[in-house]
């Protein structure tokens, strides 16, 4: 009787802290730098920012989706006879139904 007392004791006070030192391990994040690229896509391949392409008679551009902000998604855009690119209008005021 008196070691399994022994035995209980060491399992509830001495081995706890043991476990407790152990040593924490650090995790590692690789990362695949192609992945974090900003791409516009079209039939399968990728075109990087400012390519143009032509679709039918229209010209595209691969620019930013929002031009106030340089980190931005890319996205296509129509080109004007200037070669501007024609971002969506926004609506100026907005409603709540």
């Amino acid at each position: 009787m008196k070691g399994y007392f022994t035995l209980v004791f060491c399992l509830l006070f001495c081995f706890p802290p043991i476990l407790a030192s152990a040593k924490e391990t650090k995790a590692h994040v690789l990362l695949n730098a192609e992945t974090l690229q900003h791409v516009c896509w079209y039939q399968d391949k990728k075109y990087s920012e400012g390519a143009i392409i032509e679709v039918g008679s229209t010209l595209l551009i691969c620019a930013i989706k929002n031009k106030n902000q340089p980190n931005s998604q890319l996205g296509w855009f129509q080109l004007d006879d200037k070669g501007n690119v024609m971002y969506p209008k926004k609506p100026s005021k907005i409603t709540v139904n």
